[in-house]
């Protein structure tokens, strides 16, 4: 089956959906979101066409005003951190792993209608049973705090960008006013180089997070 319109696809058979949950679909960018108090709240989709039909995958995203917008000068995409970047990115399939043996659910491979909305009906069932209370929880920026800041094996599995994160942590930790600045930013920092990230991503660390602890945002 052709599926090279398998994305707009998903997106016509999960807008009732979302729309339900006062989520609107984004300018036809494989993203449903919605606006909160704090920022943004969003479901992405993405599917690419394959031999055989389109791979599908899903991911969460929630965005917090006060952490992009002191990050918009720091990495040389300012209209990208005042608009668009998530604070928190998770691929869906992180959130259910196999059971027992704790391994990634391979994405999806649609190769036909039915097929197609049996795989949305059990994102469906997955937004009701976990998507959403993700969502929720993390809606807290005293919760993005304690993943980052505090639960880094969780944090380092879900997030790919693991230098951002750091950055994210400690501008967190900044807005929060957490005790233990020092300890964090030793924490972030002794992660980034033991991931290769010298040169600039450290002077820029250093520069941006120094004793102080103030941001600097010029």
């Amino acid at each position: 089956m052709n599926m090279n319109d398998g994305q707009d696809r998903i997106g016509e058979y999960l807008l009732p959906y979302f729309e339900h949950k006062r989520y609107i679909p984004h300018h036809g960018s494989g993203e449903f979101r919605r606006k909160t108090s704090f920022g943004r709240s969003a479901v992405y989709y993405n599917a690419v066409p394959s031999e055989t039909g389109a791979v599908v995958d899903f991911h969460l995203g929630l965005r917090h005003d006060l952490v992009e917008l002191r990050l918009s000068s720091l990495f040389g995409q300012r209209e990208y951190y005042r608009a668009d970047s998530c604070t928190l990115l998770v691929d869906t399939r992180k959130l259910r792993r196999v059971p027992n043996g704790g391994s990634l659910v391979l994405r999806a491979e649609i190769t036909s209608q039915a097929h197609l909305r049996s795989v949305c009906d059990e994102f469906i069932d997955f937004m009701d049973r976990t998507g959403f209370p993700f969502l929720e929880k993390y809606s807290s920026l005293a919760a993005v705090d304690r993943l980052y800041n505090d639960l880094p094996q969780t944090s380092s599995a879900w997030c790919n960008n693991s230098y951002q994160r750091c950055f994210r942590g400690m501008t967190i930790a900044e807005i929060l006013r957490r005790e233990n600045m020092e300890e964090l930013r030793e924490r972030h920092r002794a992660y980034l180089l033991s991931r290769g990230y010298a040169g600039r991503i450290i002077e820029k660390f250093d520069t941006n997070f120094a004793r102080s602890g103030k941001i600097s945002l010029n």
